[in-house]
């Protein structure tokens, strides 16, 4: 056979094998990828708090506006559709601290009015829950305040039996001259807004107002976290403040309580159930920090898992001495793993301020994070962070304004998780199995061959034989 021929067979032999090959991507993370930020407009008093998703796949978001409770509905791409405001027309302050989506498609609204001055009496709060249709239309209201006890709502949720319940702050007793009997109050309602029962749990009146959340557990009973108090009253005095976990029955009767905390203040700020029947609680733990010869407190991003029972499982801080830190929110991800919302305040340091979002497995360890941080204040504080599809977030915030105000500006941010595989083949290397190898190798030996064979001088030229 001619020796060409048998070059050219290997060779197309050779180039077919090394178009079969696959190339082995790198595994690498690439950068969490924020989607889209829209500015929502400037509003007041708690907005971007509240933040869910709706059936349609766009966004609500309750808060305040004008003196008001606010309701603002966005599409799926973080457009605002429109926003409405209810209770604008009263002599003080009134706002949504909560929202759900009802199961005609309206949504509740649980809120307040502004405690100080108006505090003493009911007319202090127009309502405490507010039902709407699918388009913001005030159907019903609900207030639960008397005037021995005002009410002030500051979480809701929706119960298996499709009613509601509110929880919040109530004080009997208080003066212009300082403070009663606190509570931590529980409110049931039917479907309607129609009151069931009401619980009252005594609680500390300066500090338990701090924060109250709420969830039902899977026994059908609920879960509250505030705050508990064990101020030392002493010269001087040394105040020290801890969550607080408080588990009831269905009826609202409590089972027990926990604290959890150090020698300073914990501060609550967030509360999930978990899908183990436990607890997530994120918030702010108060350290000190050695400096020299100076010492100073500040407060580092905290979060407390517990068993079902409120047993601690394990804490996680989060934070240096540059800056001031808290978790805003948590959530719990399909993968089984959470996401905090921390709080970054470097604005009297010279670090970066803004928020960090952080994806946590199941121990707490940090499996990423994305940073929206600013080295000029404004800057964007997250304050709310929901999971909107698998490795995807929506969060709700607030930019606050340069001037003296209390207006901010709202906005809301799409993100999802860094992925684990690069899109695209890598550069590197492919790998090749060993028959390849031998085939290379036994072609570029006859191609060597075959290149001295064409290059060696022929010495029988001339010869006789």
């Amino acid at each position: 056979m001619n020796k060409s021929v048998v070059f050219g067979a290997i060779l197309v032999l050779l180039i077919s094998a090394l178009t079969a090959s696959v190339f082995v991507p790198v595994m690498a993370a690439d950068e969490t990828s924020t989607e889209w930020i829209k500015n929502l407009g400037e509003f007041s008093l708690g907005t971007g708090n509240s933040l869910i998703q709706t059936s349609d796949e766009g966004y609500a978001i309750a808060g305040g506006k004008n003196g008001g409770f606010l309701l603002l509905k966005a599409n799926s791409s973080g457009y605002v559709e429109w926003e409405k405001t209810y209770g604008t027309d009263a002599d003080f302050q009134s706002f949504a601290t909560a929202i759900v989506e009802a199961d005609d498609g309206g949504y509740v609204l649980a809120g307040q009015g502004t405690p100080w001055p108006n505090f003493i009496g009911p007319n202090g709060t127009l309502f405490n829950l507010l039902k709407t249709d699918a388009s913001g239309n005030m159907q019903w209201s609900r207030n639960f305040s008397t005037e021995e006890t005002p009410f002030l709502a500051r979480s809701l949720i929706k119960t298996s039996d499709e009613g509601y319940v509110v929880a919040g702050y109530a004080e009997t007793g208080h003066t212009i001259m300082g403070s009663g009997t606190g509570y931590i109050c529980l409110v049931k309602t039917d479907p309607a807004g129609n009151l069931q029962w009401k619980q009252l749990i005594e609680a500390d009146a300066h500090w338990a107002s701090v924060f109250i959340a709420v969830v039902e557990t899977a026994d059908g009973g609920y879960a509250l976290l505030s705050v508990a108090d064990f101020t030392e009253q002493a010269v001087p005095t040394v105040e020290n403040v801890d969550f607080l976990l408080i588990k009831t029955d269905s009826e609202g009767a409590v089972q027990w309580n926990k604290t959890y905390g150090g020698p300073y203040n914990e501060r609550p700020c967030a509360f999930i159930e978990t899908a183990d029947g436990g607890y997530l609680l994120g918030g702010a733990t108060m350290q000190n920090y050695t400096s020299g010869s100076s010492v100073f407190f500040q407060d580092d991003a905290w979060l407390v898992k517990t068993d079902s029972e409120g047993n601690m499982l394990w804490n996680k801080t989060y934070g240096d001495d540059a800056v001031e830190d808290a978790v805003n929110s948590v959530l719990e991800t399909q993968d089984g793993g959470y996401v905090a919302a921390v709080a970054i305040d470097a604005s009297s340091k010279t670090s970066l301020s803004g928020t960090s979002i952080i994806k946590l497995d199941t121990s707490g360890n940090t499996e990423w994070t994305n940073d929206y941080l600013n080295s000029t204040q404004p800057s964007l504080k997250l304050i709310k962070i929901i999971e909107v599809g698998e490795n995807s977030y929506v969060s709700a915030g607030v930019t606050p304004k340069v001037d003296v105000s209390d207006s901010f500006s709202v906005v809301l941010v799409k993100l999802r998780a860094p992925s684990q595989t690069s899109p695209y083949p890598s550069p590197s290397i492919p790998e090749f199995p060993a028959w390849l190898i031998l085939t290379f190798l036994a072609a570029a030996s006859i191609c060597a061959l075959h290149i001295k064979t064409k290059l060696a001088p022929n010495n029988s030229r001339g010869n006789l034989t």
